[in-house]
């Protein structure tokens, strides 16, 4: 919370604005803190994505996915 909050630059509007500071969560035990920091954050993430953490086809996977969810572009896989 104190990273997305206080350090890190970032625009939820644009998610590809060139001066971001990127986060990388090699533990994807830790997504969910992940996917409601980039709800607050303004990235499209909605409390409906949120409701439906870890189901198929949804924006919030149970493992980040860089082709699913905003805010998301490095990932190292489900075994890390």
């Amino acid at each position: 919370h104190a990273l997305f909050g206080y350090q890190m630059n970032y625009c939820g509007e644009k998610p590809d604005w060139p001066n971001r500071d990127r986060f990388v969560l090699s533990n994807g035990h830790g997504c969910a803190l992940l996917y409601t920091m980039l709800h607050l954050g303004g990235f499209d993430v909605s409390l409906d994505d949120l409701k439906n953490f870890r189901q198929i086809g949804s924006k919030t996977p149970g493992h980040p996915e860089s082709f699913c969810t905003p805010g998301v572009e490095v990932i190292t896989g489900p075994l890390g």
